[in-house]
């Protein structure tokens, strides 16, 4: 029986894992959780779906326009989750005691989001995470950077660079700029995205210094 191509095509931003790569991605998984254990992280099993609002609160604009929605038999509007770090934290403030609160947490999921095909982005993507809470802000930050050290490691990753952010320097960065609001918006999404070379076009159409465009690029 032959099969038509088009029935055999995946979605683009998709791909499955053939055995080999399947095994070797289960393997890197098994010893990400070993090393967070090493270090006390107790490890969460997250669902796919989840409530929209409330998975997309607290997240950027951008990222909740690129959250996948729809709604189920009963009109509830349910959405793929984008990204876990909000969703844990919803789900440890809502089922934990306050005592229970404060740990170390770990997960592996996959996440889902809307594909900008020229930027050749994946819709279905890995993540591994890890959260702190109740600890000292500083410790907690650097018991995190100290582990994603050793999770980079266990992947023998040659090349690669770290992405530290603070919204904090943003929201810096726009006090006294004259903007109106939705030139705001436009430059969080694209700074968001680090689209460098939309963001020098669109600093070129506002009426700020050559110093504010440099350091917002920068």
């Amino acid at each position: 029986m032959s099969i038509s191509r088009e029935l055999t095509l995946l979605p683009a931003g998709v791909r499955a894992y053939l055995p080999e790569d399947s095994r070797r991605k289960r393997l890197l998984v098994n010893q990400l959780f070993d090393t967070a254990a090493r270090h006390e992280f107790l490890e969460l099993d997250l669902p796919t779906l989840d409530y929209y609002d409330s998975i997309t609160r607290g997240v950027s604009r951008e990222l909740a326009r690129r959250t996948y929605q729809f709604y189920d038999g009963q009109g509830e509007r349910l959405a793929l989750r984008p990204d876990a770090t909000a969703q844990v934290a919803k789900i440890l403030s809502g089922r934990l005691e306050s005592e229970q609160l404060p740990g170390r947490y770990c997960y592996s999921c996959r996440n889902f989001r809307d594909f900008e095909l020229r930027r050749g982005e994946s819709r279905e993507f890995q993540q591994f995470g890890a959260e702190i809470l109740g600890e000292d802000k500083l410790a907690a930050d650097r018991s995190l950077l100290n582990l994603m050290f050793e999770l980079l490691d266990c992947c023998n990753l040659e090349n690669y660079v770290v992405d530290l952010g603070n919204v904090e320097v943003y929201q810096g960065l726009l006090e006294g700029l004259s903007l109106e609001a939705p030139d705001r918006a436009e430059l969080w999404k694209l700074i968001h995205q680090k689209n460098q070379p939309d963001l020098r076009r669109f600093l070129k159409k506002v009426g700020l210094s050559e110093g504010q465009k440099q350091a917002l690029v920068e």
